[in-house]
């Protein structure tokens, strides 16, 4: 991660950041019951998510039909072509 700049060390060698994580970290205890309810409003978030066949559907839908810049400029095209030609027709008929 420091190779990518995502980390900077200012501490001195690798060795010596890596000894002083491993001593910060030497005595510390998880408590898995800490985030208990954050946890499970996050898995009944996903649960419904992943329930929802509306949301497949329409998630399937983006992923498909506007996966790239091109296909969403093209359905905006081909919208306002159809939208034209609707105004075209409407003049056509109904000379003001």
């Amino acid at each position: 991660m420091q190779s990518a700049g995502v980390l900077q060390n200012y501490l001195g060698t690798h060795e010596q950041v890596a000894d002083f994580f491993n001593t910060v970290s030497f005595n510390l205890e998880s408590n898995f019951h800490a985030y208990k309810d954050v946890r499970f409003k996050i898995r009944m978030h996903f649960e419904s998510h992943y329930h929802s066949r509306q949301k497949k559907w329409m998630t399937q839908c983006l992923d498909t039909y506007f996966g790239i810049p091109w296909t969403i400029i093209a359905w905006v095209c081909a919208a306002l072509a159809l939208l034209f030609t609707a105004v075209q027709t409407y003049f056509a008929v109904f000379r003001p």
